[in-house]
């Protein structure tokens, strides 16, 4: 019996997973269908945006992306469910700007993302996916603290003021100002002129 052998080619740009049918029809008669399952993973990541932000603090993250045609591209986009709650993207939806030639300004970046750093810890991780009509394009978003940098002893410089001013020095000099109190002697007085008026 002969063996039928074909070939598929299978060039996904987005993550699918679909069912569909394959007819082989005999020119002499006969007709067979097949049924193919078509599934594209995850795709690998395209980039990757690093921003840094001090405890309490809030930063920005530009995500550069142009669009795949020579016209601008309807986008969307959105954190995977187990990235990160200290990212934010801005917009969700909007138009990817179709890339510049050279000698013409690069436009703004289309998508902006936020990083807030609650406290000191681990590297913040998410998962930002930008869906196209026909594309998807995924990138990794760090959410990190500046490295701390001790200060440079050598750049420190300490100054002692051991000069005293004039006005205090002065009015230290002065008599009354070397007249002891005895606070002890005054309030013993005064308890005993109160035992007197009653």
């Amino acid at each position: 019996m002969p063996t039928l052998r074909y070939k598929v080619i299978f060039e996904p740009q987005k993550t699918v997973s679909a069912k569909v049918g394959m007819v082989v029809e005999k020119s002499t008669g006969g007709r067979w269908r097949f049924e193919l399952r078509l599934e594209a993973t995850q795709p690998e990541v395209d980039g990757s945006v690093t921003i840094q932000a001090a405890p309490g603090q809030c930063a920005l993250g530009a995500v550069l992306l142009y669009s795949p045609t020579n016209q601008p591209e309807p986008f969307t986009c959105h954190f995977t469910h187990d990235s990160s709650i200290s990212f934010d993207v801005s917009p969700s939806e909007g138009r990817l700007p179709v890339r510049p030639v050279a000698g013409q300004a690069a436009p703004p970046a289309p998508i902006m993302v936020k990083y807030y750093a609650k406290g000191y810890g681990k590297t913040q991780i998410g998962k930002l996916v930008i869906l196209t009509e026909d594309q998807q394009f995924t990138y990794v978003i760090r959410g990190e603290q500046p490295t701390y940098l001790p200060p440079d002893k050598t750049q420190m410089s300490i100054h002692f003021d051991n000069q005293i001013d004039p006005g205090m020095d002065a009015r230290l000099q002065s008599p009354a100002s070397r007249v002891a109190k005895s606070f002890l002697v005054r309030n013993m007085m005064a308890t005993r002129s109160g035992k007197q008026s009653r």
